[in-house]
Formats: C-alpha cells, structure tokens, sequence
C-alpha cells in the first residue's frame, strides 16, 4: 500500500481506537467518526510524520468535541443532586401514603370485592348491641329518600286514600321454621322486616330491605341463592294476592344476575303483575341498588294448587302485608268522634 493510502486511513484508524475501549459509546455515534474521515482529508500525503501529529491534534479536539455533544443530551446520564434525591425519596414515601388513604376511605370496587373489610362476627338479637343495631338500621330505613317519595303517595294532598299503600311484609314469623322471617332474622341477616309499598290494585309493588354481611358466599357478596330466595319471596307476594285463595306455589323461577350484590346495604326489589290465566299467574321484578343500578332480574310462574280451598289462609294472607282496610265507624264510633272531650273540661 502507497505512503499516500496509509496517511488518509491512520487518522481513521486512530480515532476508531481511541473510541473503541470506551464501553459507555454507542452504535449510533459511528456518524462522528463518518465526520471525522470527513474532515481528515486535509492531511498531508507527502508528509506522513506531519500527518500523523496533525491526527492525533485533531483526534484530541473530536473526541472532546464528542464528549461534550453527549454530555449536553437531553438523555445523557448525570448523578443526582443532595436536593434532587431528597425530593424523589419523599415523593416514594408520600405517593402510596396517599394512595393508601383515599383508597381506605374510598375504596374502588373491584378492590372491595376482592379483598373484602374485615367484618365483626353477627350479634345476637336479643343482646343490648344486637338491638341498638336494629333501631339504628330501622331510622336508616325511615330516612331513605326512596321511602320518603313512595310514602307521600300514600296520601293525597287533600287527605284521601293515595293510589299506593304501606305494609310490612313478614313483620311477624309464620312459625319458627320460616327461613326469612324466623331461621334468617336478626342482626348482620335480615335485621328488619321488608317495608313495601304497593298499588291499590296489586299489580306492582316496591320492596326496601337490608341484607347483612351474614348472608354471603364470597365474602362481602350477598349469595346467590339468598338473592334467589327473596325474589322468590317478593314475587311470590304480588302473585299470591292476585289469587283468590292467596295460596300458590312456584312453578318456574329464572334469575338472571347483572352484578355482584354488595353485603351490609339496603337493596329496592320491584314486583311486576304480568299475566293472570286461570290458576297461574306471571310475574317479572328485579333487585336494585338504592342508586338505581340493576343487580338480578327475574320471571316466575305461580300456580295455585287444586287442594288450595282446603288450607287455611288468615296466616298467609297477614303474613304477606294485605293491604290495609279502612276502619268503617258506626253511630257508636260517629258520636264520639263528634263529641270530643277536651282538655281541661269535665
């Protein structure tokens, strides 16, 4: 090889080696050592001795040109400063901190329903914490603002009788044995009995109820079956008072479930009259939360049996929540409320 080729390719050469042990380099700055061959053609091919020293001057000044170029990137590495590293360790420390505490006071619920609160065992009934727990819940009930709005279309503005009416259904146990009303009452179960209000006519009703956190499978989530069981129960009602006998049976019953039923709240269940045909009656209603959102749909068919005339009803019937009778006064009953005694007068 000419003396003229060896002198255009040691600056080159040179700068690849000075650049090749630095391990912090990386493929994409081969476009300075692309310059470099660039600007070397200046050199001299009939000096190689000058050439040289001319290399490694300008192998000097490239390479701290380069250094400086990658120092100044905006991705370039540096250390952090005393105050830098202070603020990023307060920033770990207060982000879950955070976190931490609005997901405790607001919990999402999908993290709810997988990792459940943990909750107190069930209180008995008839103990001082059980019954203070009841009332409580039993003023919750009365201060609903869906039990406000039916309750004032029980009565009309001038005093008369509205187009719904206000029962307690299963207010008293039909025997010890009932699973709702007796097997299943209590605090942290059902600790109140439903309160409904229902159309004159008995085509639709409206169910407010609590279930307690003693009523679930997966912990936090109402069961299925108990969600069952009380569709059955709320549809049972509105179809039975539809037949003359008040008696019936569940002949078909499917529920479609929409959403987890979260436990320890009050759930609304609506009753819908759909058909009467003979000895069977169709009845559709859903849960839903106090918000509105649809939790379990269901249809069902009840049918009245044939030996029906022959079972007692006064208990059925009481412990369904007939609707109330208006008390009929007679001439007795007409004088003293006429007559009146007033206070303070003999």
């Amino acid at each position: 090889m000419c003396r003229a080729g060896i002198s255009r390719r040691l600056p080159l050469l040179s700068v690849r080696l000075a650049l090749t042990p630095c391990g912090s380099v990386p493929f994409s700055t081969s476009a300075h050592a692309l310059s470099i061959r660039t600007d070397s053609t200046f050199f001299s091919s009939n000096n190689s001795r000058n050439g040289l020293v001319s290399a490694g001057q300008f192998q000097g000044k490239s390479l701290q040109r380069w250094e400086a170029t990658l120092r100044d990137a905006p991705g370039s590495r540096r250390g952090f400063s005393l105050i830098e590293t202070l603020d990023l360790l307060a920033l770990l420390l207060i982000l879950p901190s955070t976190f931490y505490l609005l997901g405790s006071i607001y919990p999402p619920s999908t993290l709810s329903l997988l990792f459940p609160r943990p909750a107190p065992p069930p209180l008995r009934a008839e103990s001082e914490e059980g019954k203070a727990y009841t009332a409580k819940l039993e003023q919750e009930l009365q201060k609903l603002p869906i039990v406000k709005e039916m309750r004032a279309m029980t009565v009309k503005p001038d005093g008369s009788e509205g187009e719904w009416y206000e029962t307690r259904p299963m207010a008293k146990s039909l025997h010890p044995h009932s699973l709702t009303s007796s097997v299943l009452r209590g605090p942290s179960m059902f600790a109140l009995p439903p309160l409904a209000f229902v159309k004159n006519n008995e085509s639709s009703a409206i169910i407010v109820l609590h279930v307690g956190r003693s009523l679930c499978g997966h912990d936090g989530i109402i069961h299925g079956g108990l969600l069952a069981t009380v569709l059955d129960e709320s549809l049972g009602r509105n179809a039975l008072l539809n037949i003359p006998s008040k008696i019936g049976v569940t002949a078909t019953l499917n529920v479609q479930y929409k959403k987890p039923t979260k436990a320890d709240q009050f759930i609304v269940v609506r009753t819908e009259l759909d058909s009467i045909a003979g000895r069977k009656v169709n009845v559709s209603g859903s849960i839903e939360s106090l918000d509105g959102e649809i939790l379990a749909t269901a249809q069902a068919l009840f049918v009245e049996p044939k030996y029906a005339q022959y079972l007692k009803n006064s208990g059925v019937s009481a412990a369904l929540g007939e609707r109330p009778r208006p008390r009929i006064l007679d001439m007795d009953d007409t004088k003293e409320e006429r007559v009146k005694p007033q206070p303070g007068k003999a």
